[in-house]
């Protein structure tokens, strides 16, 4: 089962070990829930990605 992430939740970005938060919730019905993630990259800049529930992990 995917873990449910929540609006605001902070959360780590597996690929980069990276920290972001929950700031939108895509779901289709048969599909697994994506999630844009606002992070900031490595210059500093304010940056967004909508990842899969498993490239995720809770904080």
């Amino acid at each position: 089962m995917n873990p449910k992430f929540e609006l605001k939740q902070k959360v780590k970005i597996v690929a980069t070990g990276g920290e972001g938060v929950v700031d939108g919730i895509w779901e289709s019905v048969g599909s697994v829930p994506k999630y844009n993630i606002v992070y900031y990259d490595s210059t500093g800049r304010r940056a967004e990605s909508w990842l899969r529930a498993d490239e995720l992990e809770a904080m």
